[in-house]
């Protein structure tokens, strides 16, 4: 019998594998859908997976940021998140 993994795996840090990144961002339903990643991998996306208004779920900081492209910080926090006490 041979193991099928029907979806791809996240990996240790919760990213998303670069082919569903590509796919995600190639679809107009699922473009603006909020993603999930490390800063380390929002910090390397280029070209087409970026776009303004692009939203992730920063992993590293545990923010939602949008993608503005301009300025200093061109990825701006939306929402900061309350710490659990």
């Amino acid at each position: 019998m041979t193991d099928y993994i029907l979806f791809p795996a996240v990996d240790a840090e919760y990213n998303f594998p670069p082919e569903i990144l590509a796919k995600l961002a190639q679809s107009l339903e699922l473009r603006n859908s909020v993603l999930p990643m490390t800063q380390a991998t929002r910090d390397n996306l280029t070209g087409d997976d970026l776009w303004v208004g692009r939203a992730i779920f920063n992993l590293t900081t545990n923010v939602l940021q949008i993608w503005i492209g301009t300025g200093d910080e061109p990825w701006q926090t939306y929402v900061p998140l309350a710490e659990v006490p």
